[in-house]
């Protein structure tokens, strides 16, 4: 069981924004979010499960971009790819193929992607990446090429 809480990897968090608004996301400053669903692609590479139950607290000290979001907005569904492999940046490409567009700068101060918030204006365009996802031979997609 321990074993299984500290099991790194990869994940998108399906977050719903009901309407039209202006936050202020942190170093970012404020940012439009017009209503519909993001997608918002992180790692956890010390344990999956304790990032994500961190994502649904409601109580908790405000560090990274995603939590200014998760403060006004749903969580809706977490998407999770264990992997000892940092591919982060490469899930959110994957992600940004299918999304209408991105919140520039969010949740990639610390590599060189222009974002890691992806917005989709309708579920039904999730369900196609989540489509996607369970698709993919995760063991080539998600080779070490470099």
């Amino acid at each position: 069981m321990a074993r299984f809480q500290r099991q790194p990897g990869v994940y998108a968090l399906v977050v719903k924004v009901g309407n039209t608004s202006k936050l202020k996301i942190g170093a970012l400053g404020d940012v439009e979010f017009q209503r519909g669903y993001y997608v918002y692609a992180g790692s956890a590479m010390n344990g999956l499960a304790a990032r994500i139950a961190r994502h649904k607290r409601k109580q908790k000290r405000v560090h990274w971009h995603i939590d200014y979001l998760l403060a006004k907005a749903e969580l809706i569904e977490v998407i999770k790819i264990p992997t000892s492999k940092r591919l982060e940046c490469k899930f959110s490409q994957h992600i940004s193929g299918y999304a209408e567009s991105s919140i520039p700068g969010f949740g990639c101060s610390d590599c060189a992607c222009s974002s890691h918030l992806y917005y989709f204006k309708h579920h039904s365009n999730i369900e196609v990446l989540k489509k996607s996802i369970k698709s993919i031979d995760k063991k080539v997609y998600f080779r070490d090429h470099s």
